[in-house]
């Protein structure tokens, strides 16, 4: 829920000749978001395994939604403290000065109409790449450890191999 704000803050008080690159490494902080729980719960896992008991009695499963509890609050703690953007400021100073009782046209319908083949065209580019991505991250792992008896731990491996091909891909594309 915090990727689409964070990209619209960033976008908003950057430098206009580093946007493409910092909203790609915006979009990628989702894919290490997924690296770095794929390790935790690999982690889990094994040092879990050792002790069928404990595992049983407890519930391993428990540990990562635990450690998941940290970020909501300090998500919360860096929201709080950010101001508000420049962009964000100057368009509400500006709304504020307005006099005209005319009500300001909806900027969706503005932009569907106004630009609708480039909105078209970011919708046909978007497809491709996010199901690309699903297909490296969720769908091969599970297909590729399905096709022979494996630990569990080959499909950690095949998930951390292909998070490691989409993040640079991800970064060159915000190089364009």
């Amino acid at each position: 829920g915090e990727l689409v704000g964070a990209i619209t803050y960033a976008l908003e008080s950057c430098p206009s000749r580093s946007r493409y690159f910092l909203g790609a490494l915006i979009q990628i902080s989702g894919s290490v978001g997924g690296l770095l729980a794929t390790g935790v719960v690999a982690t889990t896992r094994q040092l879990c395994s050792a002790d069928q008991t404990y595992l049983a009695a407890y519930g391993c499963w428990r540990i990562p939604f635990a450690l998941g509890l940290v970020l909501p609050c300090f998500g919360i703690l860096v929201r709080r403290s950010l101001p508000e953007s420049p962009a964000f400021t100057e368009l509400a100073a500006s709304r504020l000065v307005e006099t005209s009782a005319e009500k300001p046209p909806n900027p969706l319908i503005t932009m569907l109409s106004s630009h609708r083949s480039l909105v078209l065209q970011l919708i046909a580019l978007s497809i491709p790449w996010q199901a690309g991505g699903y297909i490296l991250i969720v769908w091969s792992p599970t297909f590729l450890t399905s096709l022979r008896p494996s630990p569990l731990s080959s499909g950690y491996w095949v998930n951390l191999a292909m998070y490691s091909a989409y993040m640079p891909a991800m970064l060159a594309s915000g190089r364009a």
